[in-house]
């Protein structure tokens, strides 16, 4: 069999920012911008919020690219929802446009919820993305399975692996029990509530809790065994989670939870409320999984108990879960 000549297509991604600015839509688009590129084709980013172009990405906020320029594919990252009080959040105006732009599009399901753009760009949309058991429950509620797609979440390696020590850095003893979540001490983070969780199942560890806003910690109390820590820099994010015993993510809301796969990659255990990214890797025999505020506490007294096949995790996340694997998926729509 001949082998197909290769075509550059162009690719365009849109989010509501881009790096260096921190979090992990930012991060996750970049990853999914920048392995594309890899492949040799034309990649463009249209966001409201960046620094420039990087790494060979066109990074712009010229929205008239979207209908001046034709793309091969457009991937729209989730919706905002929320009415403008200045301008309109760039995924949702591409949504909202999705029936004037000549290029395909596909509308990438983050937590989805049914506001006007949302449900715009689910009828006018060529693709629908999804890659939770959350996401496809609504789509199919609304009747659109017949467009939809699976879209794997996933990490790019070279930017998941731990680099150096981050114990050290708080002087947590390697001996020394620790738990970590991360964020944005958003409150629907859940922080204040797991610090409460913490303190409440009185076992001997230490709690990190990070962040790039230190500004919304709220009224997590004072406890010599609680650390909060300032993180900007993702790399020393991703040391945190590689030097944890345990990773729990105790959020109300998430996309994904890219977290649970960085803390495979790095053969850190997790523990997780029972939504999104984790219900489904739960249901493929990852991790541990809480409904409540008493289950999560009863896990911590018990954590000896866990049975977390870590290797499995790190090989069923190497094997499914790579930014390769999402952009295999994503080109594989429109035949790359």
């Amino acid at each position: 069999m001949a082998k197909r000549e290769f075509v550059i297509m162009k690719i365009c991604f849109i989010v509501h920012r881009y790096p260096p600015y921190p979090g992990g839509s930012e991060y996750y688009v970049q990853a999914m911008a920048e392995e594309t590129l890899s492949r040799n084709h034309s990649v463009t980013v249209i966001t409201d919020m960046h620094q420039g172009n990087q790494n060979g990405i066109l990074v712009t906020s010229n929205r008239n690219l979207l209908f001046e320029e034709f793309f091969d594919l457009i991937i729209v990252h989730g919706a905002h929802g929320i009415p403008p009080q200045y301008q309109l959040p760039i995924q949702d105006f591409v949504l909202l446009n999705s029936n004037q732009i000549k290029s395909k599009i596909l509308y990438m399901i983050i937590l989805p919820k049914e506001s006007e753009s949302s449900l715009f760009g689910l009828k006018h949309c060529d693709f629908i993305g999804c890659s939770t058991i959350e996401d496809w429950n609504f789509i199919e509620q609304l009747g659109f399975k017949h467009k939809s797609f699976e879209i794997r979440h996933g990490i790019d390696p070279k930017t998941s692996l731990k680099k150096n020590s981050f114990r050290s850095l708080l002087g947590i003893e390697k001996n020394e029990l620790m738990l970590l979540s991360c964020g944005g001490f958003w409150p629907h983070k859940g922080f204040e509530e797991l610090a409460n969780i913490f303190i409440e199942s009185n076992i001997e560890a230490k709690l990190v809790l990070t962040g790039y806003d230190v500004s919304r910690i709220g009224n997590i109390q004072n406890h010599e065994n609680i650390k909060i820590v300032h993180i900007e820099d993702k790399q020393k994010v991703i040391d945190a989670i590689a030097d944890a015993d345990y990773y729990i993510l105790n959020s109300y809301e998430e996309g994904f939870g890219l977290v649970l796969l960085e803390s495979s990659l790095n053969k850190t255990k997790w523990i997780s409320r029972n939504i999104a990214g984790a219900k489904l890797l739960n249901k493929r025999g990852l991790g541990k999984t809480y409904e409540t505020k008493k289950e999560l506490i009863e896990i911590l007294k018990n954590l000896n108990n866990i049975n977390i096949d870590i290797n499995y995790c790190y090989e069923y996340v190497l094997k499914n879960h790579l930014i390769k694997n999402t952009i295999d998926d994503i080109l594989s729509l429109i035949g790359g």
